[in-house]
């Protein structure tokens, strides 16, 4: 099989939308109708060359792994008739063979446009979307790409013989030149159309589904019809993003929700009792309905990857939504980043939230559900005053204060160099409900705990279980006496310690308060905080900011690659110890398990030239907008782990 063709039966996605560097910004994207609920529109840029190249690295790595075979293995080590086998490996080669005739990396030579939208339906009763992919390759690729692709159609037709008919024809286009166009259809469905493709002036246009095609391929040939990206609903997604962005995404969010609500709709009164079902799914979509239009763009800046979202909020669905409601009142005051150390591995900080809204909501939808409603939440009411405990304002009063949770070198006695702790802080609102909170929870442990832990031990020990947990919840007797102590153990796995409790005005949890220490000495001014790191101090700038955050993606990657490099000798132990080794078919399938991991790492190894990402996000006009910022940081050749392995 050849590298093509196994590219485009086994990752037809980035074989084929893939970005090439080599044009300016384009304007494709009119060929998009309205109606068009999700638009991606990419022109090659030659800002983006480091990242198509490491973008094809990946690629090529996982063609030259051949998970084909591995999966054809499998399927033969599971006892697969060898008949069965013969004719899989066939029916992959012919599909191989057809995909692999056509040069589909020429498609997105220059710039292309792939589209989503619902259209009038296949079938009356359902909601299905139609698909438009539109491209305009280089001018001395149109003519043998149009050939391969009408190479490729005839192969499909042929194989599906009788059962889908290919059409191709010339038509004049509203501009005057020539529109070549190919057709497959289903004779048995009143030759119903499933795939058209038209080549007209340079651009090749194929779409999936009715009407949708139509539309796009008459404002491709200068006809009458509206083009989605000169209404104001698309201006007004992108509206305070790049312009000259080389990709852009559009997803009307109300629209598809429409959709997928009429489906749901659709399928809830078709198989459950109409009335409580509807109401269900009525009640399901206004709670996530409430994101108008979401636009983004990507472009690079160097040896960065900057991504910039803005979603658009409803008005009206804002006045009715609480999960709107629970965050559009968002405080941030970004305090909580003096407690970040220099050498911070990973953190992500919000801002406060209001929970109460999406409690009254969901107290309001038992009443609707539930005819006993009102008893239960009378039982609910007493047993709160019984307990002394009120969930609205013990509990719910300081639940989503502002925070911050950060992953740090750890700093205990005889760490190892790569081991890490945990800490978490929220900005408390009531410190008092938070404590009260947590005592109640300590002397609710301390009355009931040990006797039903201790039955729960002596019953799986008399049952010869292994692994009996113990639990020890108590006040700390480290450097931070005012905190808890919880320890869960099971046998000799190892679980870290948790310490949380009331600091101050401070909520606190941590694996380690070693760790602990070390950020409030960074909050005291006694280490560097993260104004020492340049990529991160614009977040202590404030502003508008409602959220911030670090992600190691390349040690995190780093990690997984390990973790799964060494499962093959975990998996020859646990086969080993419950299976025969004298069994071929266990024999070959372990064989089959700890080939394709070396395959896997080998892909992962390749995507090293990841760094750190570090993103904001801010709420704008009132909270009806939310901008967020994405920096994914790569690094240059040399400074790859595996240039620096092999060059050292």
């Amino acid at each position: 099989m050849t590298r093509r063709a196994f590219a485009v039966l086994l990752f037809p996605s980035l074989t084929v939308l893939a970005p090439v560097a080599g044009a300016a910004v384009g304007d494709l994207v009119d060929v998009v109708p309205v109606g068009a609920y999700s638009v991606w529109h990419r022109v090659a840029s030659q800002d983006t060359a480091l990242a198509d190249r490491y973008f094809y690295e990946v690629v090529d790595a996982v063609l030259d792994a051949h998970f084909d075979e591995v999966a054809l293995d499998a399927i033969s080590a599971a006892g697969a008739p060898r008949d069965t086998l013969d004719e899989m490996q066939g029916v992959r080669d012919a599909i191989a063979g057809i995909l692999g005739s056509v040069p589909w990396r020429d498609l997105v030579q220059n710039e292309f446009v792939v589209a989503e939208s619902y259209d009038p339906p296949f079938l009356p009763e359902f909601t299905t979307p139609s698909y438009l992919f539109a491209c305009r390759p280089k001018a001395d690729r149109v003519q043998p790409l149009e050939d391969a692709l009408a190479g490729f159609l005839t192969s499909v037709s042929a194989i599906a013989g009788s059962d889908v008919t290919y059409t191709r024809g010339s038509e004049p286009g509203h501009d005057g030149l020539a529109t070549q166009l190919h057709t497959l259809s289903v004779p048995a469905l009143s030759g119903m159309t499933v795939l058209q493709m038209a080549f007209h002036d340079g651009q090749i246009l194929v779409g999936v589904g009715p009407d949708f095609f139509d539309r796009a391929l008459a404002l491709a040939s200068g006809g009458e019809g509206q083009s989605l990206a000169a209404t104001e609903r698309w201006a007004q997604a992108f509206r305070g993003l790049p312009a000259d962005a080389p990709t852009h995404v559009f997803v009307d969010m109300h629209q598809m929700m429409n959709g997928l609500h009429g489906l749901a709709a659709m399928l809830a009164q078709r198989e459950y009792d109409a009335g409580l079902w509807q109401s269900v799914v009525n009640d399901v979509f206004d709670l996530v309905d409430f994101v108008d239009l979401m636009g983004v763009t990507t472009h690079c800046e160097g040896n960065t990857v900057v991504t910039e979202t803005v979603r658009r909020i409803s008005p009206e669905a804002a006045e009715r939504n609480p999960i709107h409601k629970s965050s559009a009142a968002a405080a941030y005051s970004g305090e909580l980043l003096d407690y970040v150390p220099s050498d911070v591995i990973a953190f992500d900080t919000r801002g406060a939230i209001d929970l109460l809204p999406m409690y009254h909501y969901l107290i309001d939808r038992l009443r609707d559900y539930l005819p006993e409603a009102d008893d239960v939440l009378w039982d609910f009411d007493v047993l709160q005053a019984a307990v002394d405990f009120d969930v609205e304002h013990d509990l719910l009063a300081w639940m989503g204060s502002e925070h911050i949770s950060m992953e740090i070198p750890s700093l205990r006695k005889h760490a190892g160099a790569d081991d890490t702790d945990t800490v978490s802080i929220c900005l408390l609102r009531d410190p008092a409900a938070a404590r009260k909170c947590l005592d109640r929870m300590h002397a609710v442990y301390a009355a009931a705990a040990p006797r039903l832990l201790g039955e729960l031990q002596d019953h799986m020990r008399s049952a010869g279980i292994p692994f009996v947990p113990d639990v020890r919840f108590e006040k700390s007797t480290g450097m931070f006496p005012q905190l808890y102590e919880f320890q869960l153990s099971v046998g000799s796995f190892p679980i870290p310690k948790l310490s949380f409790g009331v600091l101050g005005n401070l909520l606190v949890a941590t694996t380690s308060e070693d760790a602990l220490d070390h950020c409030m000495a960074v909050a005291a001014g006694d280490f560097d905080g993260i104004s020492a790191r340049p990529e991160l101090e614009h977040l202590l700038e404030g502003g508008t900011f409602a959220g911030a955050g670090l992600r190691p993606v390349g040690r995190n990657l780093a990690k997984a690659t390990q973790i799964i490099g060494g499962l093959g000798g975990m998996a020859q132990g646990i086969v080993s110890s419950i299976a025969p080794r004298n069994d071929p078919q266990v024999q070959r399938m372990l064989g089959i398990v700890t080939g394709v991991l070396p395959k896997i790492t080998g892909v992962l190894q390749t995507i090293d030239f990841l760094g750190d990402e570090v993103h904001s996000s801010e709420l704008r006009e009132g909270g009806l907008v939310c901008y967020e910022r994405s920096t994914q940081y790569m690094l240059t050749p040399e400074q790859r782990p595996s240039y620096v392995a092999t060059n050292r």
